[in-house]
Parts: structure tokens; C-alpha cells; sequence
């Protein structure tokens, strides 16, 4: 019998409801002593060509500063959250 890895997330839906997708900037705008802090937006298609726009309005989103990589991330959140 194969045991299987129980999935720690709930969904949450998008808070418009145009939106398809998010973006996360790159660079953050704000550092703390254990979090980075970057600008985040819901997104939709545009309705001519493939560009994307944002829809509503900008959120943060908060990283540890000490994550190496994805897997580390998810241990991170399973672990503390």
C-alpha cells in the first residue's frame, strides 16, 4: 500500500473575477529582519495580443529571506504555518 504525501494547502480563489493569473516583481521592495516583501497582482489576458495586464488592486506578498530553493520553501510553510 502506498502512502500519499496529504496536500497542506487550501485553495483560495482569486479576489476579482477577471482574473486568470498573478505576478510576483522580482525585486523586492522591502527587506526585514527575516522577510522580503514584493509587490503582487492578480492578472488577465489582454483581449488583443498576448500581453497580460493587472486587475484590482496591488498586494504583498512575503518571502523568508532564508529559502534556498522550492523545496526548502515548501518545508518552510508545511513546517511553520
Amino acid at each position: 500500500m502506498t502512502k500519499t504525501k496529504k496536500y497542506p494547502w487550501r485553495e483560495v480563489g482569486f479576489i476579482n473575477r477577471d482574473s486568470s493569473g498573478f505576478d510576483i516583481e522580482q525585486d523586492p521592495f522591502g527587506k526585514g529582519a527575516e522577510r522580503l516583501a514584493y509587490m503582487f497582482y492578480e492578472i488577465k489576458q489582454k483581449i488583443k495580443g498576448p500581453a497580460w495586464e493587472q486587475v484590482g488592486k496591488v498586494m504583498v506578498a512575503k518571502e523568508s529571506r532564508y529559502i534556498e530553493d522550492e523545496e526548502s520553501k515548501e518545508k518552510f510553510h508545511t513546517d511553520c504555518c
